[in-house]
Parts: C-alpha cells; sequence; structure tokens
C-alpha cells in the first residue's frame, strides 16, 4: 500500500505515520510538508493509493486544492485530517472530491478505523461533524431539485429510506447491518437500489444530492421522505 501523508507539522506526521502504518504489513508512506513537496512526488513516479492532506499546509487554498490534487494524481483515495471542523468546509471538501474527512482530534485507533473504512469504499464523516442544516446550505448550488431526480426518493421502500438515513448520519454499512438487523450483503444491495432511484454514482454523491434538499432536516428527523416537490 502507497500512501502520501502531507502534514506541515513534523511531530503530527511522526504520530500519524505509526496508526497508518498498522493498516497494511506493507505500507510504504511519502512524507510532504506542503503542496508543492505533494505534487513533486508524480515527478518520483510514485503512485499512491491513498493521500491524506492537511488543509492548512503550506500551498494549500482550502477545499479548491483537493480537485487540483485530484486532478493531478488520478485514481487515489484522498482523505483530509484537519483541526477544522466547520461542516461547511466538511460539505466542500467532499464535493471537491475527497472520500473523508478526519479530525486531528480524532484518537489513533479511531483514525485506522476510519481508514479502513474509506479503503472498503466508504465515505467517512464523523456523525458528530455532521451538521445536516450547515452541509445542505452548503451544497452546490447546481443540484437538482427532487422532481428532476430520476425516479426521486418517493420510489425508495420503507427499508431503503432507512438505510439511506443512516448512511447520512455517518454510518458504515456494517453499522447500518447492525442497526436495522440486516446481514451487511443485504445492506449493499439496497444502497444500490437507492443510487440508481435518486440517480446517485456512490456514498458522496448520494449525501451530496440529500443534503441539498429543502426538508432534509424534517425528514431525517421523523424517518420520512422529503417533499418531491422541493418546498
Amino acid at each position: 500500500m502507497r500512501i502520501i501523508l502531507a502534514d506541515d507539522h513534523s511531530l503530527v506526521r511522526d504520530s500519524l505515520r505509526q496508526y497508518i502504518s498498522m493498516l497494511s504489513d506493507q505500507v510504504d508512506i511519502q512524507e510532504a510538508g506542503d503542496l508543492n513537496e505533494v505534487m513533486a512526488l508524480l515527478d518520483q513516479n510514485f503512485k499512491p493509493d491513498m493521500i491524506l492532506l492537511d488543509l492548512q499546509m503550506p500551498g494549500m487554498k482550502g477545499v479548491d486544492s483537493i480537485s487540483d490534487v485530484r486532478k493531478a494524481f488520478g485514481k487515489p483515495l484522498i482523505v483530509i485530517i484537519s483541526a477544522n471542523a466547520d461542516s461547511a468546509v466538511i460539505a466542500g471538501a467532499l464535493r471537491n472530491g475527497a472520500n473523508g474527512y478526519i479530525p486531528k482530534t480524532m484518537s489513533g485507533k479511531s483514525l485506522v478505523t476510519a481508514l479502513r473504512l474509506v479503503l472498503d469504499g466508504e465515505t467517512y464523516v464523523p456523525p458528530a461533524l455532521l451538521n445536516v442544516s450547515s452541509m445542505a446550505a452548503a451544497a452546490p448550488v447546481s443540484a437538482a431539485p427532487m422532481a428532476e431526480i430520476p425516479g426521486g426518493l418517493s420510489r425508495l421502500s420503507h427499508r431503503e429510506s432507512a438505510v439511506l438515513r443512516l448512511l447520512i448520519s455517518g454510518k458504515s454499512n456494517k453499522e447500518i447491518a447492525l442497526k436495522l438487523d440486516l446481514q451487511e450483503v443485504t445492506v449493499k444491495v439496497h444502497l444500490r437500489n437507492v443510487y440508481r432511484k435518486i440517480n446517485a454514482t456512490n456514498r458522496a454523491d448520494a449525501v451530496r444530492i440529500i443534503l441539498s434538499q429543502k426538508g432534509v432536516d424534517e425528514w431525517l428527523a421523523r424517518g420520512e421522505q422529503p417533499d418531491s416537490s422541493g418546498a
């Protein structure tokens, strides 16, 4: 496994390195202290599986730099590790291509768990940082109204709606399965159906689509679907 660990504080990198090494028996970690050093690894033909980025390090222009890194490196998973827990920033990070957002206050054990979830295809955002109202307000202006989503949420079954609400709350497939007393493979089937019905391509896309809709707070609170008119 090849990983880029980018943070401008060597003490932070040293601390993170010991936990990142737990992800696999063989982990090749390349460190960077600023965005220029991250990009320089392209010239060294280093092809990472995951890039851990600090939003505040030199060279970064906030969440906008995430899309620059994505364009430069292509396929690697990008995880933001930041002291900034503002929900609007989290939404912006996801919108610009991040696969996860991890606060620096997280324990080492939880960090490893979060990174493994991302490696398994999850989009990780700690539930404690998921403020629906703020994230909805930060969603792209161009997000499609609910009525324009092919099929719309009105076509979701009760179980699919329950799975979707738990996904938005930050639960992993395993946690959703335990909560709803389902097999994990069944949860994956429900999610595939959800993605198809709301025209989402993956978990992050589904979160962005749903959080951009009016009425989502009430839907999450009551366990009901937002008004398909977007009102």
